[in-house]
């Protein structure tokens, strides 16, 4: 039997980690690019391609908070094992998927293995190293698995352009069977945290309320915002979410602690996170699809034009803690958002120019803005609640940041589909090729500007809600804190 050295032990477990979470970036940042691809081999509609996304999305948001408490109630291993499992069986479906409908729900398994993951991968690094090194190894973790989050664009690009796109899912399984080695080698069986039981009554509510609204804006196109249907979901949203609401404030042990947005930071740092995400799902998705159907770009060559989204990441995350320490939370949030909004303003006054020089400006100014304000909403979250909170404060942040790229996918979805298709009927003599292009630049143009309203809610907030406190005692506690921080901010790029 193989055994590992326990002077090794740390670096294993970190090598387990790093692979699950590349895996999981990977398939995030670089399956937009397969999408242009992979509707032309499934036959999907529009509508169908960005349920390929928001199934992923929708299943995490609304399971993310489900995964940590099973993983207090069960063990971390065991539901981190069991979450691999399911997203590598996802991942596979997803590979050999020859309809639109197979796709769509393998998207939304690898969303249920995803919310497992991602709350239990840090966790488990936490658990297996002393106190002092504990920021050292899950930085590191992070740090090797962002390669993948910055260049998931450009190796998806590459895959789908002289392979094929099925490879972008294919790629899980040598990662995934990897980090199951080594977590089954290198980590114990922890024991069992939190035994009491599971808030059913209020994990039923949140799914049904969720996937009633988001489902609602997927469809405006096809049924119409005032048909029946449309109108059925919208309701229902409004029941199941009320009822969900109640179940909460009633409960001794809620699923959502509704009691901590009763707290201002609290309450703007989690809106904050809410409209950033819903803005970012137009550079993970909508960009690409730009490059791609307007401009004209391949695959790969679009996979490399992003770039200028996805690398600052790396560099800015750590701007923005050097910020955080010395001026507190509001300047990095203020100053990364005024950057983000510029830049989706940027990009949609020149969509309607086909050129890729103008747009790459507003490009990098979004790429540059986005991580600045991450960590420091979250900090803002993590340190308005008390330290016996942080692990409730933090699956509520992560998951009204899910909830907010789903839905922000939806809304800006519908949008560009609705107008696309009111221009290419104006355009009707028009050849097919040149009006779909103008349209989709023009419809594009429009949901940027509904993005960057998002934008522009979230400045605002952060302008008149956040307190100017530059304490940083109160706002990062301890190295681990710090380093749990630096992970979550990361997170957004799902």
């Amino acid at each position: 039997m193989i055994t590992i050295n326990d002077n090794h032990r740390k670096w294993w477990i970190a090598f387990a980690m790093s692979a699950c979470l590349a895996m999981v970036y990977l398939d995030q940042t670089g399956v937009a690019l397969t999408l242009e691809n992979m509707r032309y081999s499934l036959n999907l509609s529009v509508i169908e391609v960005q349920w390929v996304v928001n199934a992923y999305l929708l299943t995490l948001a609304v399971f993310m908070l489900f995964g940590g408490r099973l993983a207090d109630i069960f063990g971390q291993k065991k539901i981190f094992l069991i979450g691999m499992l399911i997203f590598l069986l996802a991942s596979i479906l997803c590979a050999i998927a020859s309809t639109g409908w197979l796709m769509i729900i393998s998207r939304a398994l690898q969303g249920l293995g995803g919310a497992m993951l991602i709350p239990t991968s840090i966790v488990l690094i936490a658990q297996s190293t002393s106190i002092d090194e504990r920021g050292k190894m899950i930085g590191f973790s992070i740090s090797l698995a962002s390669i993948f989050l910055a260049f998931g664009p450009t190796i998806g690009g590459l895959l789908t352009q002289f392979w094929s796109w099925r490879l972008i899912f294919w790629i899980n399984l040598p990662i995934g069977l990897l980090s199951i080695l080594l977590t089954i080698l290198s980590i114990s069986n922890h024991s069992k945290g939190d035994s009491s039981k599971i808030d059913w009554p209020g994990f039923i509510m949140l799914s049904l309320s969720l996937t009633s609204l988001i489902t609602a804006f997927m469809q405006t196109t096809t049924w119409g915002f005032i048909s029946f249907y449309t109108i059925i979901l919208f309701i229902s949203f409004f029941i199941f979410f009320t009822i969900f609401i109640l179940i909460e404030l009633r409960s001794n042990k809620p699923l959502v602690n509704l009691k901590l947005f009763h707290h201002q930071t609290f309450f703007t740092g989690n809106v904050i996170l809410f409209l950033l995400q819903s803005c970012h799902i137009s550079s993970a998705v909508f960009w690409v699809l730009y490059l791609q159907n307007v401009l004209g770009y391949s695959s790969g060559k679009a996979g490399v034009f992003i770039l200028p989204v996805t690398i600052p990441v790396i560099f800015c995350a750590s701007m923005s803690g050097k910020l955080l320490d010395r001026y507190g939370a509001r300047l990095p949030i203020l100053l990364g958002m005024f950057l983000a909004l510029s830049g989706v303003v940027w990009v949609a006054i020149f969509a309607t120019y086909h050129n890729y020089s103008l747009m790459f400006i507003g490009f990098l100014l979004y790429g540059i803005g986005a991580p600045l304000v991450i960590p420091a909403a979250m900090t803002s979250v993590l340190s308005s609640v008390a330290h016996e909170d942080h692990g409730m404060a933090s699956g509520m942040a992560n998951s009204m940041r899910q909830i907010g790229g789903a839905l922000g996918l939806s809304i800006i979805g519908s949008v560009i589909i609705a107008v696309t298709n009111a221009k290419l009927n104006y355009h009707s003599n028009v050849s097919h090729h040149e009006a779909f292009g103008s349209a989709y630049a023009s419809a594009f143009s429009v949901g940027m500007i509904v993005a960057a309203l998002f934008a522009f809610i979230a400045f605002a907030l952060a302008f008149f809600m956040l307190s100017n406190d530059r304490s940083k005692q109160n706002v990062i506690a301890s190295k681990v804190n710090y380093a749990l921080e630096e992970c979550n901010r990361l997170k957004i790029f799902f």
